[in-house]
């Protein structure tokens, strides 16, 4: 009796699962492209990436919703990242989730930035934290996601 109570549990959750879209991807080329760390000149690029899973499912569905100066990117989920090539300047991205999130970076020209989105236990629903990290720790993160491609593209 307990494997089947097990096997029933089981097979939900593969159900529930599979019933989540996965977020989607640029191309393998861009991608590649991307982990490069090349920067037009005059230009910035900013990476927002998400490095850890959360929750421990098969597919990882927590997603969230990313907006760059107010413009909704896409959503991002465990493993993945955005780039973002954009003039120097002040820029804002914030998220929403049970308590909206966000964080203004200043940027200058040819340079690039690295925003880790950190999830964390919330009471209803998961809570997000940016942090700006080093190009080092963000390059490292980032060889181990996929890119996103972006909504408004």
């Amino acid at each position: 009796m307990q494997f089947i109570k097990i096997f029933f549990i089981f097979c939900y959750i593969l159900i529930l699962n599979s019933c989540m879209a996965p977020v989607p991807l640029a191309e393998k080329k861009d991608d590649i492209y991307a982990k490069l760390f090349t920067v037009e000149n005059k230009k910035s690029n900013i990476y927002i990436f998400m490095s850890e899973t959360y929750g421990g499912s098969l597919s990882d569905p927590l997603k969230t919703p990313i907006f760059f100066d107010s413009k909704n990117i896409g959503e991002i989920t465990g493993k993945t990242y955005f780039k973002i090539t954009t003039n120097p300047g002040t820029h804002h991205i914030v998220t929403l989730s049970e308590v909206p999130a966000g964080i203004t970076i200043h940027t200058q020209a040819n340079r690039n930035y690295f925003v880790w989105q950190k999830i964390k236990m919330g009471v209803f629903n998961a809570r997000v934290q940016f942090h700006l990290v080093s190009s080092e720790k963000g390059m490292k993160e980032i060889f181990h996601c996929k890119l996103i491609k972006h909504i408004n593209k």
